[in-house]
């Protein structure tokens, strides 16, 4: 039969297979036949097999099946490729519906992988990869990836255990929001903020003293005119200058505008614009301010009257000095 030559010499290319090797695969061999590799034995077409060979340990051992049913379990009694072996250490092939085994003492759930000499895929739908791997029962759907590499968590992927770490290198930088950031990608970002820390700082400090030279403009206790003031201010190591000004439109209203600036290369400005008004009683300030001014006027007015009268006393004194020289 021509499919059951070209399926001896497919495993004969498996180089780690040897010893018995049973086929169940309805697809390539008729029901019923067999065909064993490492010894003498019948294949399918009745011929006598003792040239076909693959170098692997004794008790080597090879089981394929294709057959979909769920209840045809390759690791039932009789039919676990160990006991296809004259041995304990038995390097097996076993593809079975979602399940695959290859590898030296390798078990794999039903529907997991493992791949690797003593590779161990105990979670639901999991992967263990390389020698000793292991996916423990608790970590479904879950990878070990790498020689001793251990998965005890769900929905991860281990490269290593508690007792053996490894780096992951040659990673591209990470360009989603799910995906891994690379070192390089975590240094510029670091880099960047530590870059905006220390801009947002020297403007923390500029703002700083902006403020404070701001806070020194101050209007006279003038209810009249304009007035002009400046003050400067430090913080932090920096300083500014502020120029400001004060108009009094009249006794209830002020309007007020000032400037700063910090010095150095960076150097920020500011400024701002108000308007005060008088709270109270319009009446009683404008008194306020009349009877101040009447006081002023009455006052200069009084003096005026005295110089007066001493003026009047002064020319009768020197008429009373007059007329007792003469009566002498």
């Amino acid at each position: 039969m021509n499919k059951a030559k070209k399926l001896c010499a497919m495993l004969t290319m498996m180089a780690m297979v040897g010893g018995v090797v049973m086929v169940g695969a309805a697809d390539y061999v008729a029901n019923g036949s067999y065909l064993n590799i490492g010894g003498t034995g019948t294949n399918s077409e009745g011929a006598t097999s003792t040239t076909a060979r693959v170098d692997a340990r004794a008790g080597a051992s090879l089981l394929v099946t294709s057959k979909a049913s769920g209840d045809d379990n390759p690791y039932g009694t009789g039919n676990h490729p160990s006991n296809l072996g004259d041995g304990t250490d038995v390097a097996k092939i076993v593809v079975h519906n979602a399940r695959t085994d290859i590898g030296l003492d390798t078990y794999a759930s039903k529907t997991g992988t493992a791949i690797g000499a003593y590779a161990k895929s105990n979670g639901v739908q999991s992967a263990a990869l390389g020698y000793k791997a292991e996916v423990t029962r608790s970590a479904s759907n879950s990878v070990a990836l790498g020689s001793n590499s251990v998965a005890d968590e769900a929905n991860t992927i281990s490269v290593g255990s508690s007792s053996l770490e490894r780096r992951i290198t040659h990673v591209a930088d990470g360009t989603s929001a799910t995906d891994a950031a690379t070192v390089g990608q975590l240094q510029r970002t670091a880099s960047s903020i530590q870059q905006n820390i220390t801009y947002l700082g020297n403007e923390i400090d500029q703002v700083g003293a902006i403020s404070a030279a701001l806070a020194g403009l101050h209007p006279l206790q003038s209810s009249k005119g304009f007035e002009i003031s400046a003050a400067g201010g430090a913080y932090d190591g920096k300083q500014a200058m502020a120029l400001g000004g004060f108009y009094h439109a009249n006794p209830d209203v002020m309007v007020s505008f000032g400037g700063a600036t910090s010095f150095g290369s960076e150097h920020k400005t500011a400024g701002n614009v108000g308007i005060t008004f008088r709270v109270g009683p319009k009446e009683t300030s404008r008194l306020a301010d009349n009877q101040d001014t009447a006081g002023i006027t009455e006052l200069a007015q009084r003096l005026d009257l005295l110089n007066q009268k001493v003026e009047q006393l002064e020319q009768e004194n020197k008429a009373l000095k007059h007329q007792m020289a003469q009566g002498k």
